[in-house]
């Protein structure tokens, strides 16, 4: 994992403060993951980022190769890719995307600068990422709650306008910069099922589902204690047409929060990685 990311102009206090930024980052990441799908390799992990975060701080021995990042972050990177199965290809493939991209960049002056986006919308992303965990926690306590599901349609809707286009604009740049845009699909990544036609376009299934929600071109209907909504919407190219029971478009919100979510860690590790490697190793292979 070698980049050229900008950090080479850091002192070495923003250096490590940035570092071990990026590593509480993860870690708390990580702790979350293993609370709702817990595994060794997990708690392995969340231990491995703590050894580097104090080996970065010099409280611990200091690192001396760069292998040694990359051997600390290894179960990281796995775990992230691979907790939810269902995500795990669009994970994979986003994250050899941005190594390749990396890659490139490390080799030439291009500059390579995944974040901007992020940052640059950084408070709206946080408040959107709060009214999604608390509208998220009061549906989970009754999925069959009419209001509660009203609720989830608008955080979804939040999410897609701000979080998934500050991503999705961000990593679409970052593939034209490099000419790597019929290599990888940026739609079909970021979509928790596959991609949808607009007219001549392509969108997420997010942002597909996101449209029917804001024109109302949706169908809920409540039946035996539970409910499911079908998707109708013709308008402006679309021919989508789409139902959910309860339990897939739980699941289907589920995974695709977990997509934005696992793509930014991704981002962090990349990072992390590269602020660690140009600041605190002390032997260069």
């Amino acid at each position: 994992m070698t980049t050229s990311i900008t950090s080479i102009n850091l002192s070495r206090s923003q250096a490590q403060e940035a570092a071990v930024t990026c590593l509480e980052i993860l870690q708390r990441f990580m702790r979350e993951l293993d609370r709702i799908y817990p595994s060794f390799n997990k708690g392995f992990a969340v231990v491995e980022l703590g050894q580097l975060r104090l080996r970065v701080q010099r409280i611990l021995r200091p690192l001396l190769f760069q292998s040694e990042v990359d051997i600390a972050l290894h179960h990281v990177i796995d775990e992230i890719i691979h907790t939810k199965p269902a995500i795990s290809s669009k994970l994979q493939t986003f994250w050899d995307a941005h190594i390749e991209m990396s890659a490139m960049s490390a080799s030439s002056s291009q500059l390579y600068d995944p974040m901007k986006y992020a940052n640059e919308n950084r408070e709206k992303i946080l408040r959107v990422d709060q009214r999604h965990f608390e509208v998220s926690r009061r549906f989970a306590q009754n999925r069959d709650d009419e209001v509660s599901l009203y609720a989830l349609f608008y955080v979804f809707m939040l999410k897609i306008d701000v979080i998934e286009y500050s991503f999705l604009k961000q990593f679409k740049e970052l593939l034209q910069d490099f000419n790597l845009q019929s290599k990888y699909d940026a739609e079909e990544i970021f979509s928790a099922i596959s991609k949808i036609q607009k007219g001549t376009t392509w969108n997420t299934d997010g942002r597909a589902v996101r449209d029917a929600l804001g024109h109302n071109k949706f169908e809920l209907e409540f039946s035996g204690g539970t409910w499911k909504i079908e998707f109708k919407n013709d308008e402006r190219g679309y021919n989508f047409n789409k139902i959910f029971t309860k339990d897939e478009f739980t699941q289907f919100f589920n995974n695709t929060d977990m997509l934005h979510r696992s793509s930014l860690m991704l981002i962090f590790v990349i990072i992390a990685s590269t602020i660690i490697k140009q600041h605190f190793v002390t032997e260069k292979p």
